[in-house]
């Protein structure tokens, strides 16, 4: 085979391998673009996009989050006294109007439930009632409902300590 080409060779005059010379550089050149510079330059490019999402990102967070030395410390409350916030609580927010269900489990644990309530709502009385109390969430369980933003939720909540 090697002979087809030195012969194939020898019988070219030197302005056609020339141009067999050049286009053998150039597609060269194109291949090594194609299948080495190219893939690199998109991944340089999608690492530098991933990296500047990132800044945003904690730009962001660091926008929102309040600074530690500004945030007040949740209030430490006893196992017993938890089911009575909780009740208050629920009965002056805008949960309200959605039926639930709240009981003592044990001595350390109390269960709230709502058969259909907008996760959005539950969630927001969920963030402040933690951010004002120190509890913590044992037990979580969502379903998903029929209607959209709705859900059937079981949560298990207690005091929070350093132990759980």
């Amino acid at each position: 085979m090697t002979d087809f080409f030195k012969t194939h060779w020898a019988q070219l005059n030197d302005r056609e391998r020339a141009a067999v010379v050049i286009g053998g550089v150039v597609c060269a050149i194109y291949l090594f673009y194609l299948l080495v510079l190219a893939p690199l330059m998109h991944a340089v490019h999608d690492k530098l996009q991933m990296l500047i999402e990132k800044k945003e990102t904690l730009s962001w967070m660091q926008q929102v989050a309040p600074s530690p030395a500004s945030k007040m410390s949740p209030k430490k409350i006893t196992s017993s006294k938890l089911l009575t916030l909780l009740t208050e609580d629920l009965n002056k927010s805008a949960l309200e109007h959605f039926p639930y269900q709240l009981q003592q489990t044990s001595v350390t644990d109390i269960q709230l439930i709502f058969e259909k309530v907008p996760y959005n709502l539950w969630i927001q009385w969920f963030w402040s009632f933690s951010e004002a109390y120190a509890i913590s969430l044992k037990k979580l369980t969502i379903e998903r409902q029929s209607v959209p933003g709705m859900i059937k939720l079981t949560v298990v909540l207690r005091v929070y300590t350093h132990s759980t």
